[in-house]
């Protein structure tokens, strides 16, 4: 909001949004939508009256947390005045979820391929990613160790460097059924571990579903 503090009319005023700071020649982590970023002319304001003016601030996706500088300007034609104005920036969530797992079936002690499809759901970008399959034993209250059924096959972990928002990325997981398995259904858990523009850490635990079968014993003889 422009004001006239004055006794008299302010004639052919204008205002500026000016993003970039004193000593910075970029703008970020502000831009504006390109219709906004001339002048705005407001014209006269009466004595003891205000006028407003209104402006779209983007903020780039990668900004980090923290107070950041602008400037409002206004004056009769020219820039008479500026005002600083401070805005606090709070970084959002990046959100990582599994969208789609194949195959949905496979075979007793036959190595396969997990393929994942991760899709950034959240408001700012995932980086530095790491997913793959949890633990491949537990250990009960008791202390006895049981070993899972399904197990990664090599280092069991996937890397990526960053997911950006709305963004899909697709991954391999090698895994094995274990020779001893039952044929039914399992539900794998997937660790995905990753970060924010922060550096803060996120750790979630998925669940994708897969059935699991065993070959056809087929057998003949003679009388």
């Amino acid at each position: 909001t422009v004001y006239n503090n004055s006794n008299a009319d302010a004639t052919n005023t204008i205002f500026v949004l000016k993003l970039k700071g004193d000593d910075s020649n970029s703008t970020f982590p502000f831009y504006l939508a390109p219709e906004d970023e001339v002048p705005q002319q407001i014209g006269t304001i009466k004595p003891f009256q205000s006028s407003l003016v209104t402006y779209r601030i983007r903020i780039d996706p990668k900004a980090l947390d923290g107070i950041y500088t602008i400037h409002l300007q206004t004056g009769e034609e020219r820039i008479e005045k500026t005002i600083p104005y401070d805005i606090r920036v709070l970084s959002r969530k990046p959100t990582l979820s599994i969208v789609s797992a194949t195959p949905t079936e496979a075979d007793i002690g036959k190595p396969f391929e997990l393929e994942l499809k991760l899709k950034n759901t959240g408001s700012s970008n995932a980086i530095n990613i790491s997913t793959g399959i949890s633990e491949d034993r537990t250990v009960t209250s008791t202390g006895v160790v049981v070993e899972r059924d399904i197990v990664p096959l090599g280092a069991g972990t996937v890397n990526m460097d960053e997911i950006n928002i709305n963004e899909t990325r697709t991954i391999k997981l090698p895994v094995i059924i274990n020779p001893t398995a039952q044929p039914k259904a399992y539900y794998i858990p997937i660790k995905i571990e990753f970060y924010d523009s922060n550096k803060t850490k996120y750790t979630d635990t998925q669940f994708v579903g897969i059935k699991v079968k065993s070959d056809a014993e087929i057998d003949a003889s003679i009388t």
